[in-house]
């Protein structure tokens, strides 16, 4: 929370944190798939991308978003993971 607010007040960082926070997103992400369907995403992406929400998919597969520091754009890909 201290490291957005601190984003969001000063530009500098912001590409760390973004990366940051898109590495995590997609661990919880792989973490999900395998604990719902048993899949690794390396192992099986087909299926993997087979089973995962379209957007979760893109999500892991893309660049991050520029602007997920954003507690408007991290709120909507967490509420994604939570609801799957």
């Amino acid at each position: 929370a201290a490291r957005l607010a601190a984003v969001s007040a000063r530009p500098e960082g912001r590409a760390e944190l973004v990366h940051d926070l898109h590495n995590r997103l997609s661990e919880i992400i792989r973490e999900r798939l395998y604990a719902k369907h048993g899949i690794v995403i390396e192992e099986e992406p087909r299926w993997a991308e087979g089973v995962m929400p379209p957007e979760l998919w893109e999500f892991l597969v893309t660049l991050p978003p520029p602007d997920l520091y954003r507690p408007e754009r991290l709120d909507q890909i967490l509420r994604r993971i939570e609801q799957w």
